[in-house]
């Protein structure tokens, strides 16, 4: 099956992506460079992981997932569907406020006053339980439950960030990036020792396609400014300068 793109030069279906949500500015220009590249069309999908996870159980086809919970990767790693797989990237949640709301909400104590209403991502979307395990840490799941603040539960952590930045609500949890994309106000950073550790995996699932599969990790391990450009850290044990060196020896070569 093929296509062509807007110059008429004929392109191979090759890669279909599947990747959380708040991935998708920066994935978006690796796969840009990477058809140029290689003369393929790669097909993304972005939403929530466990949304995404779904559908791969479900059978939908996916050549490479990027999600925004490790637990994910563990599972298709038990599921031993996977070729290869590794730490991706980190970044922290943060308590984001509408315009205007800047000024009732100082700090994420604040959240359970009166007249304050809040998004949480649902659990199928990692920021909703690193959001519910921070407020549990905090003694303010409870409250916040009881007293109704906790408005709606949006599918993906972009859904917040929507609801926030329109003044649909008062606050949500976002990742820090998102924030950053969606130009919001940040008035709390949740540790991960609130949280629990955040880590963004990648996987490489078994497939007619696992060799284009994991050149396009490898472009994504080559083109990791895009990332940390927008606020992203490198995960711990990611083995990507170790990738990175690879690349550059190769590049030298050819």
């Amino acid at each position: 099956m093929s296509d062509k793109n807007k110059s008429g030069v004929r392109q191979e279906i090759g890669l279909t992506i599947f990747a959380a949500a708040a991935l998708e500015t920066p994935l978006n220009v690796v796969i840009e460079k990477f058809q140029k590249c290689k003369q393929v069309t790669v097909i993304p999908h972005y939403g929530a992981s466990g949304r995404l996870y779904e559908l791969m159980q479900r059978g939908s086809p996916c050549d490479v997932y990027y999600p925004a919970d490790w637990n994910y990767i563990e599972k298709l790693e038990q599921e031993n569907r996977l070729v290869t797989a590794k730490r991706f990237l980190t970044t922290n949640a943060v308590l984001v406020v509408s315009e205007a709301a800047e000024s009732k909400i100082g700090s994420i104590a604040d959240i359970v006053h009166d007249g304050v209403t809040v998004a949480i991502s649902s659990p199928k979307a990692p920021i909703g339980p690193y959001s519910e395990r921070a407020l549990k840490e905090l003694d303010l799941w409870n409250v916040v439950n009881a007293k109704g603040p906790l408005l709606t539960r949006p599918a993906s952590v972009h859904g917040v960030a929507k609801m926030v930045k329109f003044g649909e609500v008062d606050a949500g949890i976002v990742f820090s990036t998102v924030a950053r994309a969606f130009e919001l106000k940040e008035v709390e950073t949740l540790s991960q020792e609130l949280t629990g550790e955040i880590v963004f995996g990648v996987g490489v699932l078994h497939g007619a396609n696992e060799d284009l599969a994991q050149k396009f990790m490898d472009a994504t391990f080559h083109h990791i400014d895009e990332f940390l450009m927008l606020g992203w850290q490198i995960s711990e044990n990611g083995g990507w300068e170790t990738c990175r060196k690879t690349l550059s020896l190769a590049a030298r070569a050819n």
